[in-house]
């Protein structure tokens, strides 16, 4: 990633005490900003935020919210035993999954 790169970062967890950080720094730093969310009536997040309707638990949901993706942020709060349902729903692309 890069100054130029005009691609879209994918915060999964944006409405939640790190992701409104991570959200608020690419901002800053003038990166599009896409967030996936379970609640998007209720993010209360910054009207340039591209809101994404999304759940880790609904392999399915995620593909729309990683199409144009090249960067994704993620911290893990499900049951770690969940992973494998996303990593069977990931669309494509270079990811790293890792737990305790």
């Amino acid at each position: 990633m890069n100054s130029t790169d005009t691609t879209p970062v994918l915060v999964i967890g944006a409405t939640g005490r790190v992701g409104r950080e991570v959200v608020a720094q690419l901002r800053r730093a003038e990166r599009p900003v896409r967030a996936l969310t379970r609640r998007p009536a209720t993010s209360a997040l910054p009207a340039d935020v591209e809101i994404m309707v999304g759940d880790l638990t609904v392999p399915e949901s995620l593909e729309p919210a990683v199409e144009g993706v090249r960067v994704v942020f993620l911290v893990w709060t499900a049951a770690f035993a969940t992973s494998p349902a996303v990593e069977e729903g990931h669309v494509g692309g270079d990811y790293v999954v890792t737990g305790p």
